[in-house]
């Protein structure tokens, strides 16, 4: 949130109008907005819903206010794997470059512990760490980088294999906790990109 503020004072205008102008502009993304009335007002959008399978009901729809900054932008897949092209271009759109490159490297270098992995993952894992926006996993030797979301109805887990110049973007319209289903799924993808057989996520 604090971040998000700065970038407005330091830019002289707002957090909004600054990621507008330096990244969603740029990139194109035309499907991303920073609240859900905006994002009603496109159309087309997933509705969010809340409950357990057999009471499964309408959820109402988050509106950020102070906190906005942490977590009030909506996208959509197409808007979200240009992102990640980003990263895994190391800041460069088509030629521009968006982000520099020794940013791309500071956003996504290990820097604060939180834990080792939970138990269902513990044979394929190392201790994970937060970077500036993505948490930093080796999974099975490898360097994941991740970072899920979750507000009322809405859950999001987006992540990529860097070293294999491959990412992922997991959307549902339905939360409720614990819900395992996007971390199965990006387990799923990642035996797939590396061709393997074990273990069975599903």
């Amino acid at each position: 949130m604090t971040a998000g503020y700065l970038a407005g004072q330091v830019s002289g205008s707002s957090w909004e109008d600054f990621t507008q102008e330096q990244l969603f502009e740029p990139l194109r993304m035309t499907r991303t907005t920073f609240s859900t009335s905006k994002m009603q007002d496109m159309g087309n959008y997933a509705r969010p819903y809340k409950g357990m399978p057999d009471t499964t009901m309408n959820a109402k729809l988050f509106e950020f206010n102070a906190t906005s900054p942490a977590g009030a932008i909506n996208s959509s897949v197409s808007d979200m794997n240009t992102w990640l092209q980003l990263f895994l271009n190391e800041g460069n759109h088509e030629g521009t470059q968006i982000i520099d490159t020794t940013t791309i490297a500071d956003l996504t270098q290990p820097r604060i512990f939180t834990g080792y992995p939970p138990s269902f993952v513990e044979d394929y894992g190392s201790a994970s760490f937060y970077g500036l926006g993505w948490s930093v996993i080796t999974h099975m030797g490898i360097r994941l980088l991740m970072h899920s979301g979750g507000i009322d109805g809405y859950l999001s887990l987006v992540g990529m294999l860097p070293d294999q110049d491959v990412g992922w973007v997991i959307l549902a319209n339905k939360d409720n906790s614990p819900n395992p289903v996007h971390s199965i799924i990006m387990f799923e993808l990642i035996n797939r990109i590396l061709d393997k057989d074990e273990p069975d996520w599903n």
